[in-house]
């Protein structure tokens, strides 16, 4: 099978890329930064330029194209609202009218913050109803595949975590490791929950939407339901670092620009009935990391 990543560079996007060179024929697309994957061919792409994007899915042709591709900083898309719309919904409309064309598949990748987080346990056919910019312009594109022509599958994850490249932005869990290990307190709070997901983790639910052709959305996030503060003190506990650090806040003393969901866990029940996904708890995907022991550590297991 070919399988054309756009989006390569991110930290899901670099796990579902190394991953899907050991499994098919796979090229992937970078926007700034190319990522030392030597596995596969890796190719330079702005998806806000339509045909470019067009052009490249049609002479590759692949099967499946699996968009991964966004601005995904909730305060910037808050703060940078055409920026975001261009990328997380232009961009998706690009890649989509190329797979029309090519007559590929695409898998899409979306976010737990569809949902408003009133009360959590989302299953895929819950009502949505984003409260931030990012969450909006996520579901658009949600809305972009269900109206085309094209078959596809939506996997829905919610703060991804791993051992970021350096090109790529701290995530929730090095931004943790990287605060304590320098002797930093950092407050955290205890009214926003998710169910966090492991990029590994995460690839592995995408490897197998592609295998099994599978259609619809899919949550495919860890299993385990957290707010933030116990989330870090688990990264401290699993990386043996200070928790005397972690101070306790609430999400009003924060000051965000975007609102958050309280409460977006997702239930991964579907995935795991129907794709034989296996999530992680929070414990079992720090563990991972652990063992990985850095960027470099995942890059060459």
């Amino acid at each position: 099978m070919k399988v054309l990543v756009v989006g390569g560079s991110g930290l899901l996007g670099s796990r579902i890329t190394k991953l899907f060179c050991s499994k098919f024929e796979t090229y992937a697309t970078y926007s700034t930064n190319k990522p030392p994957l030597r596995e596969c061919e890796l190719i330079k792409l702005n998806v806000i330029e339509r045909d470019s994007v067009i052009k490249l899915i049609e002479e590759i042709h692949p099967e499946v194209v699996v968009h991964t591709a966004a601005l995904t900083d909730v305060d910037y898309c808050e703060k940078h609202k055409k920026e975001t719309w261009k990328l997380n919904v232009i961009g998706t409309r690009n890649v989509l009218e190329g797979c029309e064309k090519a007559g590929a598949r695409m898998v899409y990748i979306s976010t737990d913050y569809v949902f408003d987080g009133v009360r959590g346990n989302y299953c895929e056919e819950d009502s949505v109803n984003p409260v931030s910019y990012y969450g909006t312009s996520k579901l658009e594109g949600e809305k972009l595949l269900a109206a085309g022509k094209v078959d596809y599958s939506i996997g829905r994850v919610s703060v991804v975590y791993g051992w970021n490249g350096p090109w790529q932005r701290l995530n929730f869990v090095t931004w943790v490791i990287k605060n304590l290990s320098e002797g930093k307190s950092i407050k955290v709070v205890d009214d926003q929950y998710n169910t966090p997901t492991l990029a590994d983790n995460g690839a592995e639910a995408v490897y197998l939407m592609v295998k099994n052709h599978s259609q619809g959305i899919y949550h495919i996030t860890g299993c385990e339901c957290i707010n933030r503060y116990e989330f870090a003190l688990k990264v401290a506990e699993v990386f043996e670092l200070d928790n005397s650090k972690i101070i306790l806040g609430k999400t009003s003393e924060l000051y965000q620009l975007a609102r958050r969901p309280f409460n977006s866990c997702l239930s991964t029940k579907k995935a795991e009935r129907e794709l034989g996904y296996k999530p992680l708890k929070v414990s079992e995907g720090l563990a991972v990391m652990r063992r990985q022991g850095g960027w470099e550590g995942w890059l060459n297991e």
